[in-house]
């Protein structure tokens, strides 16, 4: 006897019959400024690294220590992410927008390295919290079957964070290796703040969360207001009947062995229970390979380009250089978000083949053979920002909801302690030789690419509770079928 969806109506079932709305765009608005703003600032110090180590004579400790302290920031960030499940998702969204923007503010006013670093530890901490955790409640209100275009869709604003950060570089330095860093992070502190008004007024809590949190009267009162935002028809209003069928799925959920691997304490055992064990450890070491990469590529393309054009005569023409790297890379990024909610490609499969690419490209950009170096430097940055859309989705997907915080955050988490590393092997390599850095950048993307092919799990256009409610259906039936 199966228990199937006339007796139960899932929050999926809800979400995906109300579909994308007024209520879904609103979300998606204010995670996209996020979005922008928080890779402006992620990238930040490894853009201006050139100008800050003419104007600090900085020593090649004091450029690594530069990167590894906001990367190691960016763990304890994590650390802090996959704890946040408790307060739910809009407090730790305002809060951590709100520190965001003071420690920026605060920057401006400080013309000394060691200032400069501190408060490049706020911003890199309070930044991926309010990254990851609005992009996990978007991800939690998007209808299924079109979960993977929108979300994917964030690498082009990746792309434009980028594009922010050059085009204030090009109105306040006058070369690669020289500027107004105070007026420069000032622009860039008046473009978060018109953020952080967006997000206080327009953020709303996950009914995902309230739902698994013994809120589910809340949760119903949410989907009700997003219904009418929406302006859907009234026979899908959330009915009594329909209520009933819901709170019957929560209660569901809870009277299994589900409650007890997904209350508010998660033990952080329970990622490597059952099948997420070859899932976390496959995934850790694809988040560590990934970060390293893209950490390192962010923070030593500028000063790699300004030593191979080693004159401030050619500088400028090095910002321009980054700029149309990042702008050709536009285009390309469409039709990888198409394949990511397509079957024959799908999340793993694209993951894979982009990591290909990137150990690739990297090889050929340390080689210096086939083909022109800036054509591989696009490739690169193309398989970067697939990796990243990718791989968030994935892991956002592959656990459950109460869960979801602890395997993205500690994965993430992990993914950052290659990020810590990363500058210290990319400045050093960097000073043996401007291309070296990409030959471990290509031995560490393969590696993972090939990993990768041995996982077998896919979340294409999948329930993002299925293996939960497998478990639960399949238990009852064993209650109900001792034989």
């Amino acid at each position: 006897m199966s228990i199937q969806a006339p007796s139960l109506l899932s929050l999926d079932d809800i979400i995906n019959d109300i579909g994308f709305g007024r209520f879904q765009f609103r979300i998606y608005i204010f995670t996209l400024l996020i979005v922008v703003n928080y890779i402006t600032h992620v990238v930040l110090s490894g853009y201006i690294l050139p100008a800050i180590t003419n104007q600090w004579n900085l020593s090649l400790y004091e450029q690594s220590f530069l990167g590894c302290l906001e990367y190691f920031m960016q763990v304890v960030a994590s650390f802090i992410t996959s704890h946040s499940t408790p307060y739910g998702r809009k407090k730790p969204i305002i809060i951590s927008m709100i520190i965001w923007t003071g420690s920026v503010f605060l920057t401006c006013f400080f013309n000394n390295f060691y200032a400069f670093c501190f408060f490049r530890s706020l911003t890199a901490c309070s930044s991926l919290i309010c990254n990851m955790v609005s992009y996990t409640l978007l991800s939690e209100v998007l209808p299924m079957n079109n979960r993977g275009k929108w979300l994917g869709s964030f690498e082009f604003f990746v792309i434009l964070g980028h594009l922010q950060l050059i085009l204030f570089m090009m109105a306040t330095f006058n070369s690669l290796g020289e500027g107004n860093i105070q007026l420069f992070i000032f622009f860039l502190f008046l473009s978060l703040l018109f953020t952080c008004v967006v997000v206080v007024l327009i953020c709303d809590e996950s009914p995902r969360y309230l739902s698994f949190h013994n809120k589910v009267q809340e949760c119903i009162a949410l989907l009700d207001k997003i219904m009418q935002e929406n302006k859907k028809d009234k026979e899908i209003y959330m009915t009594s009947e329909k209520k009933e069928n819901f709170e019957r799925w929560i209660k569901l959920m809870e009277n299994e062995e589900i409650k007890k691997n997904n209350s508010e304490k998660v033990e952080f055992k329970s990622i490597f229970k059952g099948i997420y064990k070859k899932i976390t450890i496959t995934l850790y070491f694809v988040w560590f390979a990934n970060c390293l990469v893209s950490a390192g590529n962010d923070y030593i393309l500028p000063m790699t380009l300004y030593k191979v054009f080693n004159s401030d005569d050619h500088s400028e023409n090095v910002m321009m250089m980054m700029l149309c790297i990042n702008i050709i890379t536009i285009p390309f990024l469409i039709p990888a978000v198409w394949a990511t909610d397509m079957k024959i490609f799908g999340r793993k499969k694209t993951l894979t083949l982009s990591l290909l690419l990137l150990g690739i490209s990297c090889l050929f950009i340390w080689m210096d053979i086939f083909l022109n170096i800036f054509v591989w430097l696009i490739a690169a940055k193309y398989a970067i920002a697939i990796n990243y859309m990718i791989l968030s989705i994935y892991t956002n997907e592959i656990y459950p909801t109460k869960l979801r915080s602890l395997g993205y955050g500690s994965s993430v988490g992990l993914g950052k302690i290659g990020s810590i590393f990363s500058p210290i092997v990319s400045v050093f390599l960097c000073a043996t030789n401007p291309l070296l850095p990409f030959g471990f950048f290509s031995v560490i993307s393969i590696i993972g690419g090939i990993l990768l092919v041995n996982l077998k799990y896919d979340t294409t256009n999948e329930d993002m509770d299925r293996i939960l409610k497998e478990d639960v259906e399949l238990s009852l039936l064993e209650i109900k079928n001792p034989e």
